[in-house]
């Protein structure tokens, strides 16, 4: 009869370290560089919801690849250490599970206006353990994924609560690039809770004339009440460059 504590070979051990750090490294390029190839405003913002995700599932393969191998030789001891982690850290693992599985089925939701119980407000982050929202009073809330997955996504009409917003300013040619000008006017935008940055968000920069240029933007707005304050922020932003 096969002993239920057999040793675990030396070089299966090896080859679980070589792969436990390749996998390390595997990630750390894919949050470190990933972002830097891609291209586009909108591509980027995909890639930084996506990422994480694609992170977590190489992750929990390779820890199930792990537990498949040592199983054979350790079966007792390896079903007690991975059945005490998963118990000792039961509500993680069950924030973990379904928040991967609500970010793949429900998409990206950043800047969706939510309810959760007796919390709405716009959706700021979707982390891995937990979702992130900013309440009309400006409370900052987390909420994990397990009362998250009951949630309703308010779907607001661009009629009712919605409106696109263009402004055009114009200001002196500033001293770093468009590009640079471009990425941060977005970053600015977007960190406005009513600036819906799920929605395309678009920066245009023309050269008006020898020392002044004009900078065009578009964006959607989910509170039209607040579309005033929103454009003199962005006009006093652009004049302190």
């Amino acid at each position: 009869m096969e002993s239920l504590f057999n040793p675990i070979p030396i070089s299966l051990l090896l080859l679980l370290l070589l792969q436990f750090v390749a996998t390390v490294v595997f990630i750390w390029v894919l949050n470190k560089f990933a972002i830097i190839f891609i291209k586009g405003d909108r591509s980027k913002r995909l890639a930084y919801f996506y990422i994480p995700i694609l992170r977590n599932f190489v992750g929990t393969c390779y820890i199930i690849y792990a537990i498949y191998m040592l199983l054979p030789y350790q079966p007792v001891f390896v079903l007690f250490i991975t059945i005490s982690l998963l118990l000792s850290n039961w509500k993680m693992v069950q924030n973990f599970v379904q928040g991967t599985t609500y970010r793949l089925v429900r998409g990206n939701l950043i800047g969706s206006p939510m309810q959760i119980g007796k919390y709405y407000g716009k959706v700021l982050a979707m982390k891995d353990l937990h979702l992130t929202i900013q309440t009309s009073l400006g409370q900052v809330i987390q909420i994990p994924y397990t009362k998250v997955v009951q949630s309703i996504v308010i779907k607001t009409t661009e009629e009712e609560k919605t409106e696109v917003q263009n402004l055009a300013i114009i200001i002196p040619k500033p001293q770093i690039t468009a590009q640079i000008l471009k990425e941060e006017l977005i970053e600015k935008l977007i960190s406005f809770p009513w600036v819906m940055a799920h929605q395309p968000i678009e920066v245009i920069i023309e050269e008006k004339d020898i020392d002044n240029v004009e900078v065009k933007m578009s964006y959607i707005l989910e509170d039209i009440a607040r579309a005033d304050y929103v454009s003199s922020e962005m006009e006093r932003f652009l004049k302190e460059l």
